[in-house]
């Protein structure tokens, strides 16, 4: 971030710059401009942005043998509350992972609590860290300045998507080929 304003009493930052990175484990927020507030686990991304985080099942709900990668992008905004579980994309939002990609102008992902067993490592190894420094960076990594371990204890549950829908699954072994 190139800017951070931050109110401590009300445990609130906003985060802008051209390239705003908030990084806990496996899972990256990226934007323009980000508000994050300690008391709703709320996590406002104004403008385009981009999510990046694990999942365990695949977009039908099955379980997935290991974790796999999912991106989602947005043109308009991204509202995240850890207390009701779920995030709303609005824009251009685009789901993609290796076998899935979905295309829609409103999704809500839901989530559900991570069992402590299936939380993602708490750090990431120093070759894969960002090379700007993340909001976290300075304070203990169970907790970050706005206890960031909230956002990231949480796995998906289910997507609902509106406007302009289309989905796309191929198989594993199409993928081979």
């Amino acid at each position: 971030a190139d800017r951070i304003v931050s109110n401590p009493a009300k445990r609130t930052a906003v985060l802008t710059g051209p390239d705003v990175r908030i990084s806990q484990g496996p899972n990256v927020l990226s934007g323009t401009n980000v508000r994050l507030e300690e008391a709703g686990q709320i996590a406002f991304v104004t403008g385009a942005g981009s999510l990046d985080f694990l999942t365990d099942k695949d977009l039908n709900g099955a379980r997935l043998s290991k974790p796999r990668p999912i991106r989602i992008t947005w043109t308009d905004s991204m509202d995240y509350a850890g207390t009701r579980n779920s995030a709303i994309f609005t824009g251009e939002v685009k789901l993609r992972s290796q076998t899935d990609q979905m295309d829609c102008r409103q999704m809500q992902v839901i989530f559900e609590r991570a069992e402590p067993a299936t939380r993602p490592a708490k750090s990431r190894p120093a070759s894969t860290a960002p090379a700007k420094a993340s909001a976290a960076s300075t304070r203990p990594a169970d907790r970050g300045p706005l206890a960031m371990a909230e956002y990231s204890s949480r796995r998906l549950s289910m997507i609902l998507a509106d406007g302009q829908v289309i989905l796309q699954t191929r198989r594993a072994d199409e993928q081979q080929h």
